[in-house]
């Protein structure tokens, strides 16, 4: 056997199956950190400082920050930029600049999307003024 692979968990879960995670060195019995009594003080602050960083509130804009105008791609790409220099900057969280990513992905489709639908309608427009131009000269 590799002396240098790490010792595997020797814990058996009430389903039978083997803990199998990196057996904490120097223990005998072979137990991970969740498993041998020797780490059970770890484990509580473990959890404690775990609880903590729970508490605390996501990094965002602040709230008395206007609303950004994102009718246009040009507008939609600028907030994008400031928000990754915030995120950047640690002053956005990272999952929050994650889910502004994926909305302003929705958003540019749907701006460009009513782009078209405009140019669209004007094409539309012009075809009808034309065909009524093309009837008044037949007559």
């Amino acid at each position: 056997m590799n002396d240098t692979a790490p010792r595997r968990c020797t814990f058996v879960r009430a389903d039978g199956s083997q803990c199998g995670a990196n057996a904490l060195r120097g223990g005998d019995p072979a137990l991970s950190f969740f498993h041998s009594p020797r780490a059970e003080r770890a484990r509580r602050e473990a959890r404690r400082n775990g609880g903590r960083t729970r508490c605390r509130p996501a990094a965002t804009l602040p709230a008395d920050e206007p609303d950004a105008d994102l009718g246009t791609l040009t507008n939609l790409a600028a907030y994008l930029a400031r928000v990754i220099n915030h995120t950047a900057r640690g002053a956005i969280d990272p999952k929050i600049a994650n889910s502004i990513s994926s909305l302003s992905n929705v958003l540019a489709r749907c701006v460009a999307q009513g782009d078209l639908e405009r140019q669209l309608q004007a094409i539309q427009e012009r075809l009808i003024a034309l065909e009524v131009v093309k009837k008044g000269t037949k007559r």
